[in-house]
């Protein structure tokens, strides 16, 4: 069982990173700048992924020691977030252009 489930994570992880790829060729205006576009969202995304756990867990440390909805009010914040990042999806152009051949 966890053979599977490690395998479909793995799955998720390719397919949203293919297509967040494929919206950040798009933004970018043209062939010149796509390097320049693709480093900013580097940068964008290594950022994220370093302060991301350490407010995750300060959020967490101080719900629980100031007893926030009980200790619970991270869940209720990164839900909100989860949120947010559905209804910014949902505001993605269904169709991706390609304005040249890459």
């Amino acid at each position: 069982m966890v053979c599977r489930y490690h395998s479909l994570t793995d799955i998720s992880d390719v397919l949203w990173k293919a297509v967040s790829f494929m919206y950040i060729a798009a933004a970018s205006p043209n062939r010149a700048s796509m390097g320049a576009t693709n480093g900013f969202a580097q940068v964008v995304v290594s950022v994220m992924r370093a302060v991301g756990p350490a407010v995750a867990n300060s959020a967490f440390s101080i719900s629980i020691e100031r007893q926030y909805l009980g200790g619970n009010m991270v869940y209720c914040v990164m839900a909100g977030m989860v949120w947010v990042a559905m209804g910014a999806g949902i505001l993605l152009p269904r169709a991706v252009r390609n304005n040249y051949v890459a």
